[in-house]
């Protein structure tokens, strides 16, 4: 039983010398090339023979006729690669060359340079078209920081490099190519026994690299659902977040339950983990509550504060922090509002710690190394003893 041995398949499929010569050297080393897939070349294991491989191109697909005129020549087909088919020829059957003048050999290659360049010209086209809808994911609500920690544009961020990748080798191919018609056209035939080896590390690795980049995009979205949780908000956390019991300090307060979901959790008092590889920590709580012989001053019924919070904790602090501070604060406020009511504090606890805040509504955005905090309250306790708390998380 023969045994096939795969090897990555250089993504330079337009340098017909170099894979020439590989082809040449591996059946030295005994491996005889089978067929060419996507992402592998097959060789079959056996005797190392000295065999000759001579790749040339044409358009449609090989009839029988055209193989066995070419193996009236001494050359038997092997396998294929778009419009590129691959000969062989063992040594000693001493087969005249596929072609002898350069400059015939070179309108084999015209209409596949005129196919490179139109397809050169669409794929760069529809590359400014990807990269707009990218570039309006990240800026459209000139949040990006935000957009890149909540995990929801960083997939998006691997596909513009795999699209970059794809976008340089179709224009690399068609500009490949039309110099090798012009080096033809000058007289100069290929040469089948080029140097290969100094390309192959930089191809096995470019390979490898947008087969991992490929293989990331597809886990992400797995990653961040596995890791994603929501439940209810225990009455004891060590969650790094402010109680609203530690606010109001009234024995009456109670836990104001709002509308529940069909697994029975209330929404109102529920806490959110998710996952990103920017955040891999990031908490959002909601937490109501109710005093019942208290009442709202403009009588619009019982006290009933309430507190929401995010926290982050990120990686990169020194690039993402402020820059995910300054989203949420866009985010959140009114861009009149932060003209005039947004407050920048000194603070020894926290390198950004901005305030705005209202009679009953009093915003806080924090943060301290790689942790970032967005606090949102309404109720009657004072800016004042929420910065005291914020200050002990």
């Amino acid at each position: 039983m023969t045994k096939t041995i795969l090897k990555l398949r250089p993504n330079d499929y337009w340098k017909i010398g170099e894979h020439e010569s590989w082809f040449t050297d591996m059946a030295k080393q005994g491996l005889h090339l089978k067929k060419t897939g996507i992402l592998f070349t097959h060789f079959e294991k056996g005797q190392s023979k000295n065999t000759k491989y001579r790749i040339d191109v044409t358009t449609g697909s090989l009839s029988v006729e055209q193989k066995n005129l070419y193996q009236e020549y001494g050359w038997d087909y092997v396998t294929s690669y778009g419009k590129f088919r691959v000969f062989s020829s063992p040594e000693e059957r001493n087969a005249p060359e596929l072609h002898t003048e350069p400059g015939e050999q070179s309108y084999t290659l015209s209409m596949l340079n005129k196919q490179h360049c139109w397809l050169a010209v669409f794929v760069s086209i529809a590359m400014i078209l990807f990269f707009a809808i990218m570039f309006s994911m990240f800026f459209l609500n000139n949040t990006p920081y935000r957009t890149l920690v909540t995990g929801q544009s960083f997939q998006q961020l691997i596909l513009i490099l795999v699209e970059l990748y794809v976008l340089f080798s179709t224009i690399q191919a068609w500009s490949s190519i039309r110099s090798l018609r012009r080096s033809l056209l000058a007289g100069n035939p290929i040469d089948h026994h080029a140097d290969w080896r100094k390309n192959r590390w930089k191809n096995n690795t470019l390979s490898l690299a947008l087969i991992m980049l490929s293989l990331v995009s597809i886990l992400l979205p797995v990653m961040s659902m596995i890791k994603a949780e929501t439940t209810a908000l225990p009455l004891e956390t060590d969650l790094p977040i402010i109680r609203l019991a530690e606010i109001e300090e009234n024995t009456n307060l109670k836990r104001d339950a709002g509308y529940s979901s069909k697994d029975g959790l209330d929404r109102s008092n529920q806490y959110q983990f998710s996952w990103s590889p920017v955040a891999p920590v990031q908490y959002e709580t909601e937490e109501h509550g109710l005093i019942a012989d208290q009442q709202w001053k403009d009588g619009s019924g019982s006290y009933s504060p309430s507190i929401h919070t995010q926290y982050y904790e990120v990686r990169f602090p020194e690039i993402i922090s402020d820059g995910l501070l300054r989203d949420l604060m866009k985010h959140y406020i009114y861009e009149e509002e932060e003209k005039y009511l947004l407050q920048n504090i000194e603070s020894d606890v926290f390198e950004y710690l901005y305030v705005m805040e209202d009679e009953e509504e009093k915003q806080i955005f924090a943060a301290h190394g790689n942790q970032v905090w967005y606090i949102r309250y309404y109720g009657y306790a004072s800016t004042e003893k929420l910065l005291s708390l914020t200050e002990k998380l």
